[in-house]
């Protein structure tokens, strides 16, 4: 699938994946799951083969876990949704990417919302609030905000 020799067009080709599977989320689910799960594959493989784990790589596979996770959730594939954001808040977690784990939080909130565990959910928009408000992140907050009172409408 991806060329046996890894070098600088690695990230390019990353970044072009996960830029088409962002462009697609809304329009063409599928062809955006595709490129997010090639971009993913690519990513596993470079850090094999380097046998290093960069935190470029990393934070782009937690980025693209999460995006991975709201479709397999829109696609009622709820334990493959699950497994995917929580991989990614562990990813952010060793990395230590506080900034952008308020958004995983929302989103496995959310995915217990869709799974009626009212107890989970709150947890977890607590957990994204409390991290989005300390990392001074306004658009998570307000993203944040807007699920909790969708979920108290």
């Amino acid at each position: 699938m991806f060329q046996k020799t890894h070098g600088q067009n690695d990230s390019i080709i990353v970044e072009d994946l996960y830029t088409l599977g962002n462009k697609k989320q809304y329009s063409d689910i599928q062809d955006s799951k595709a490129n997010f799960e090639k971009a993913v594959q690519l990513i596993d493989s470079v850090i094999l083969l380097k046998k290093t784990e960069s935190p470029y790589y990393l934070h782009k596979k937690a980025l693209i876990l999460d995006r991975l996770s709201y479709i397999y959730r829109k696609e009622i594939d709820y334990e493959l949704s699950l497994k995917a954001v929580l991989k990614s808040i562990e990813i952010k977690n060793n990395i230590e990417d506080t900034y952008t784990l308020s958004e995983s939080y929302l989103i496995l909130g959310k995915l217990y919302y869709r799974r009626n565990d009212t107890i989970k959910t709150l947890e977890n928009y607590n957990k994204a609030l409390f991290l989005a408000e300390k990392n001074r992140n306004s658009k998570s907050s307000i993203d944040i905000l807007n699920a909790y009172s969708a979920y108290f409408i």
